[in-house]
C-alpha cells in the first residue's frame, strides 16, 4: 500500500495525517504565517518518504482578507468599469446606518475600458478595437483582469485580449462563464489578485518537496497544482472544506448519515450542514464582503476558537472575532500573549492540563492574571469570567449553526453535532443543548480531521454555463450539446472520469436567485416537480413558470479508498484533577490513547488526546466505538 500523507495550513496550527497499511499517524506544528510553506516542509521532512500528498490551505483566504495580492489591472467594455465599485443594492445590515463597503481590490485608475460590444444573445454589435489593449503599459502591474459584457455567451474578444497581453491574465469566460456581470467581474478580479502568490507558493513547494502536490478545492474535491494554478481563487475555502469531506468520510463509518459540523480551531469555528451524508453547497460565498461564485461548500464562519480574545463592549462580556493566533498566541502560552482568550479560560476552568501531551507547559498563572484583570471590570471573579467567556463563545457559535441550518429550512434536532478540532469537543456538549441535539460525534483524530479530509477527497471540476430561458422553450438536444463541451472539457483535467454529475440553476420567472436541482436526465416533468418540491421545502409555496438560468457539470476522478484499522483493547489508564462543574470538584481524567473499543463512561470526565480534549459534564455518557471514535449523548 502507498504511504500518503495529507497537510492542512490552519491560522494557529499545521496540521498532518500520514497513513499506511491502515496505521494512522499524526503531527500538528505551529503555523508559519511569514511563509506557511516551511510548517509544510518541515512536517514532511519529520515524517520521512511518501508517495502521495494532498493539502488544504487558508493561503490563498489570508491573501485576499490581508491585502496582500498581486497589483493587477482590470480590462472591461466601454462604460462598465465602475461596476467592481457600484457591486450590487443589498445592504448586509439592513439597519446599520454606519456600514462602509469594502475598496474595490482594483483602484479606478487601474480599470480601462475597451471599445467593443456583444449583446445578450453573444451576437457582436461592435467588434473589438485591438489598438486599445496595444496603447496600454502593463510594466507596473503583476496581473490582468479581463471581464467584458456579455462575454459568457460569447468569449471571442476575451479571447484575442488575453493573446494580447504578455503578464499573467484571467479571463472571465474561462474563470467564471456565468451571468451577473458584477458577480462575475468579483471572481475574475480575485483570480488575478491571488494568482501570482499561489503560483509562486506552489513552485516553491514542488521544488522543496520534489513531487506532485494535490490541492483541496473550496468544493471538497483535489485538483493538481498544474490546475490549480490556472484559478487558484477555487482555493479560498481550501482548508474547510476538506474537514467536511474527512466528516463525511468518519460520519459513515460510525452510522451517521445527517450531521452538523463544528471545527473549532485556535482562530475560527466553521459550520456546516450534512443530509444523507451530502454536503450542502453554494455558490454565494462572500469573503472579506467580496463575492465569489465558485461551486463551495456551504460553511458558515465566525471569530470563535482557542486564542479568540475576550473584552469588555460598554459593560458586555465579548469574546472574538480578533485573535492571538499562533503568535503570540493565549497568555499561557508564555510568549508574550496578555489578552484573555478561550484557552486561558478552560485553563483555570480545569478543563486543559499545565502540561499537553507533547511536553508544552501552559502558564495557568498568566491566564489567571489576564482573566481576573478582565473580570475586574465586570466585578466577577475569575472563575466567573473564565465561565462567563466559555458560556459567550458556545452562545455564538449556537447562533452561527441556526444560520446553516433553522434559517435554511432544518431542524437542527433531526441532526448530530459532529465535532472536531482542538478546542471543539470542549465546547460540544453546552452548545448541543442550546441547539437541542442529542447525539454528539467525535472522531478520533478531532484536532487534524481537516487533514485528514484531504486524503478522502476525491479530484474533480466543476462547468458552469449560462443559458436563460423558461424551461420548457429549451430543447434537450440544445442542452445536451452544453453539457457534452463542457464535460469534454472536464475529460482533459480529469483523466479516465468515474462519476460525472449534472444540475441546473431554476429559480420562477420574475424571481432574483435560483435553486440548484440534480437531474439525471433531461426530463423536464421530473426537473419541474423536483424544483416546486426544493423550493416549497425552503419557502413554504410553489409557483408556475420555471426558468433555466445556469447549467451545471461536475467530472469526478478515483478517490483514495483509505482504511483505518481498528483499535485493540487496551488498559485504560487515568488520573483525577480538580475542573468546574457548578462547583470545582475532583474529576477523572483519561488518556485518550489508552481507551478501549465498546468503552462506555459516565460524566464528568476529562479525555485527554494528543491534539483535543473532549469535556463531559455530568448529564453526559460516553460510548467508544470500534476506532475510538466517540458517541457523546445528553
Amino acid at each position: 500500500m502507498p504511504t500518503i500523507l495529507g497537510a492542512d495550513i490552519g491560522g494557529t496550527f499545521t496540521d498532518f495525517v500520514l497513513v499506511k497499511d491502515g496505521n494512522v499517524k499524526t503531527l500538528k506544528i505551529p503555523s508559519t504565517p511569514r511563509n506557511p510553506a516551511e510548517a509544510i516542509i518541515e512536517g514532511v521532512k519529520r515524517l520521512g518518504k511518501i508517495d502521495y500528498f494532498a493539502h488544504g490551505t487558508t493561503h490563498a483566504t489570508n491573501i485576499l482578507i490581508e491585502k496582500k495580492g498581486a497589483k493587477i489591472a482590470l480590462i472591461t467594455t466601454k462604460g462598465f468599469k465602475d461596476t467592481l465599485e457600484i457591486g450590487r443594492q443589498n445592504r448586509p445590515r439592513l439597519y446599520d446606518f454606519f456600514v462602509r463597503k469594502n475598496k474595490p481590490i482594483v483602484g479606478r485608475e487601474d480599470r480601462f475600458e475597451v471599445e467593443e460590444r456583444i449583446d445578450s444573445e453573444g451576437r457582436v454589435i461592435k467588434s473589438l478595437n485591438e489598438n486599445d489593449i496595444k496603447k496600454l503599459n502593463f510594466d507596473n502591474y503583476e496581473a490582468v483582469t479581463v471581464c467584458l459584457l456579455f462575454s459568457y455567451k460569447n468569449p471571442v474578444h476575451e479571447k484575442k485580449m488575453k493573446k494580447l497581453v504578455n503578464i499573467p491574465v484571467s479571463i472571465s469566460s474561462e474563470v467564471l462563464p456565468e451571468f451577473r456581470e458584477y458577480e462575475r467581474m468579483s471572481t475574475t478580479v480575485i483570480n488575478s489578485y491571488v494568482m501570482p502568490a499561489m503560483s509562486n507558493y506552489l513552485s516553491f513547494l514542488e521544488n522543496s518537496l520534489n513531487m506532485d502536490i494535490n490541492m483541496i478545492q473550496s468544493n471538497g474535491n483535489t485538483v493538481s497544482s498544474e490546475n490549480a494554478r490556472i484559478i487558484p481563487a477555487k482555493m479560498i475555502l481550501s482548508g474547510p472544506a476538506a474537514g467536511v469531506k474527512a466528516a463525511v468520510f468518519i460520519s459513515e463509518m460510525m452510522g451517521f448519515k445527517n450531521v452538523i459540523t463544528m471545527d473549532m480551531g485556535g482562530t475560527s469555528c466553521d459550520v456546516s450542514l450534512i443530509e444523507n451524508l451530502n454536503p450542502k453547497l453554494t455558490t454565494e460565498s462572500i469573503i472579506d464582503g467580496y463575492p465569489i461564485k465558485f461551486p463551495s461548500m456551504d460553511i458558515h464562519t465566525i471569530g470563535a476558537g482557542g486564542g479568540s480574545i475576550a473584552w469588555i463592549d460598554e459593560g458586555l462580556l465579548r469574546v472574538g472575532p480578533e485573535s492571538m493566533g499562533a503568535y503570540p498566541g493565549p497568555a499561557c502560552y508564555s510568549l508574550g500573549g496578555d489578552k484573555p482568550t478561550i484557552t486561558d479560560a478552560n485553563l483555570i476552568l480545569g478543563y486543559l492540563p499545565e502540561t499537553l501531551s507533547d511536553g508544552t507547559k501552559l502558564d495557568k498563572k498568566k491566564s489567571f492574571e489576564v482573566i481576573k484583570e478582565l473580570g475586574e471590570k465586570i466585578n466577577l471573579d475569575p472563575i466567573q469570567t473564565a465561565m462567563g467567556i466559555v458560556k459567550v463563545a458556545d452562545s455564538n457559535i449556537a447562533n452561527a449553526i441556526r444560520v446553516i441550518s433553522v434559517e435554511k429550512g432544518y431542524d437542527p434536532r433531526d441532526f448530530s453535532l459532529f465535532v472536531f478540532g482542538g478546542a471543539g469537543p470542549l465546547h460540544s456538549g453546552r452548545i448541543a443543548e442550546d441547539i437541542g441535539v442529542k447525539t454528539i460525534l467525535i472522531p478520533r483524530y478531532s484536532g487534524v480531521l481537516s487533514a485528514l479530509g484531504t486524503l478522502v477527497s476525491e479530484p474533480a471540476c466543476d462547468f458552469v454555463q449560462s443559458r436563460i430561458a423558461l424551461l420548457r422553450d429549451c430543447h434537450p438536444e440544445e442542452l445536451e450539446d452544453i453539457y457534452k463541451k463542457m464535460e469534454e472539457n472536464g475529460k482533459k483535467i480529469i483523466e479516465n472520469p468515474k462519476k460525472i454529475e449534472r444540475s441546473m440553476d431554476l429559480r420562477y420567472k420574475g424571481q432574483s436567485y435560483e435553486i440548484n436541482i440534480p437531474i439525471a436526465s433531461l426530463n423536464f416533468d421530473k426537473i419541474e416537480r423536483d424544483f416546486n418540491k426544493a423550493h416549497k421545502k425552503l419557502y413554504s409555496y410553489v409557483s408556475k413558470e420555471v426558468e433555466l438560468v445556469n447549467l451545471r457539470s461536475k467530472i469526478f476522478g478515483e478517490v483514495n479508498r483509505i482504511e483505518i484499522k481498528k483499535a485493540e483493547k487496551r488498559e485504560t489508564e487515568s488520573y483525577t484533577r480538580e475542573a468546574y462543574f457548578d462547583q470545582i470538584i475532583e474529576v477523572p481524567v483519561y488518556y485518550y490513547d489508552t481507551l478501549s473499543p465498546k468503552m462506555d463512561i459516565k460524566g464528568p470526565c476529562i479525555i485527554e488526546g494528543k491534539e483535543t480534549t473532549v469535556l463531559a459534564r455530568p448529564n453526559e455518557t460516553i460510548s467508544v466505538d470500534e476506532y475510538l471514535n466517540i458517541i457523546m449523548r445528553r
